[in-house]
């Protein structure tokens, strides 16, 4: 028998020698995850590019995108520093994105299973996934940032990092999306059923409580002092000035219609969000004290979709790639709890 290499040993942030192969193939099936989505939009995928002027000079699509800051910025920053066109900086912007995303998966992995076979299996199950969810709609800016949050938020709990680590997430993603305030459940209720903050534990949660309502400030303000006019309304005939559209009722029926069509590539959407809810069930009962208030933050963003979203929109579903990854990765057996790290045979 031979000791196997304790979670603190790995340490998710150190460079290994098999660390550059991994960071290789994740910017390799970015770029094909690119051209696979360039090639499903066709010449949309300009009016995507042109969605990004239009959040920053205060005419974006629907009031919603107004708040949405932080890709824009990044790409309009690049453009701009490097001097290359809008569509250049957009494109490098999601291969580095989508990089990031596939090589914080294989460190996770790796936390997780001890195991680089395994890292590398996670890995490129995450990019299978992602190519499932391409469409022929609007890929924006935020879809990747999404994934990428997801992803660091999964990573954060794999590796049980400090509490503020979580802070500064959802600092981060609010700036991308609303969707940020479905990481809210675990910085309010985490510190109650983890010993680590027993001491903090209110501090902590009112801590994260106040930042939600900063957030949510901040949302509200930048979309009414930043939008201009709204650019959709006018073409497709929808009302102007909703922060929320309900469309459950539309989504139920999209589900329940496709999966009449169990072989058609069009029931990848309703497989996707069935398939995210039992895997966020069975990820929580595996590992209750690491992944229960996770998978519950996944659970209330997964009816936020539905409530919410317009499933068939297929970009919305990437941030749930990281939760089908994990739960692929626990599934396999791979996963022990680091009560069970002990020796290999």
């Amino acid at each position: 028998m031979r000791s196997i290499t304790t979670l603190r040993e790995i340490g998710p942030l150190t460079v290994r020698r098999i660390d550059l192969p991994a960071l290789a193939l994740c910017g390799f099936l970015a770029l094909a995850f690119l051209r696979l989505w360039r090639f499903a939009l066709g010449a949309d995928f300009m009016a995507s590019v042109q969605a990004i002027d239009g959040v920053m000079s205060g005419q974006p699509h629907w009031i919603i995108y107004q708040s949405r800051l932080a890709g824009p910025s990044i790409v309009k920053f690049a453009s701009s520093v490097f001097s290359i066109r809008l569509e250049t900086a957009y494109q490098a912007y999601i291969v580095l994105t989508m990089t990031a995303g596939g090589f914080l998966t294989f460190k996770f992995s790796k936390v997780l299973a001890g195991r680089d076979e395994v890292a590398f299996g996670a890995m490129l199950l995450f990019f299978v996934l992602a190519f499932c969810v391409v469409g022929n709609d609007f890929i924006y800016p935020w879809d990747f940032l999404d994934i990428l949050f997801f992803t660091l938020f999964i990573f954060f709990v794999a590796t049980e990092k400090p509490y503020w680590w979580f802070l500064l997430l959802f600092c981060g993603a609010v700036l991308n999306r609303e969707s940020a305030f479905f990481i809210a459940p675990w910085l309010v209720l985490q510190p109650f059923v983890d010993g680590r903050y027993a001491t903090a534990k209110w501090r902590n949660a009112l801590s994260g409580l106040a930042l939600v309502c900063v957030g949510a400030a901040f949302i509200l303000t930048m979309r009414y002092m930043l939008l201009i006019e709204e650019v959709a309304p006018p073409v497709t005939g929808q009302p102007y000035g909703r922060h929320f559209q309900w469309v459950y009722r539309d989504n139920w029926h999209t589900i329940f219609t496709k999966l009449k069509y169990p072989f058609s590539a069009n029931v990848v959407p309703a497989l996707f969000w069935i398939a995210s809810y039992f895997v966020a069930a069975f990820v929580a009962l595996r590992d209750p004290r690491k992944f229960g208030l996770m998978s519950l933050c996944f659970v209330t963003l997964l009816t936020g979709v539905l409530v919410f979203g317009v499933m068939m929109e297929t970009r919305i579903l990437l941030e749930f790639v990281p939760l089908l990854t994990l739960g692929s990765l626990i599934a396999s057996g791979a996963y022990r709890k680091p009560e069970q790290v002990g020796t290999q045979r």
